[in-house]
């Protein structure tokens, strides 16, 4: 599944799931997506994300391509560690804020 997210219709993330829980074809997808897209928009920075559901990846391409340690969003006990999923978790939503903002990947 490929999504894009449009925000002021100037910046685009984009998300690719993994399928049968691996992401290896997912971030060949997502790695040749970026660069296609980065040409296709004159340069500059682009970003996308891979998951499983329960993992994230993001990654960032302006010529160069960076990522992300792989982060485990979701865990069984999540709903009852709400305070664990905030301090462990929560950096997907920072990953897709600094996308969206284009702080990126530092």
């Amino acid at each position: 599944m490929v999504d894009r997210i449009s925000v002021g219709e100037e910046r685009f993330v984009l998300i690719i799931e993994g399928k049968e829980g691996t992401t290896g074809e997912a971030l060949k997808q997502c790695l040749l997506l970026l660069q296609d897209a980065r040409d296709q928009n004159g340069g500059g920075a682009v970003y996308g994300f891979i998951t499983t559901g329960v993992f994230w990846q993001m990654l960032r391409y302006d010529g160069k391509f960076q990522m992300t340690n792989t982060m485990e969003v979701l865990f069984y006990s999540m709903e009852e560690e709400k305070g664990r999923w905030m301090k462990e978790n929560s950096v997907v939503v920072d990953c897709m804020y600094a996308a969206l903002s284009n702080g990126g990947i530092r």
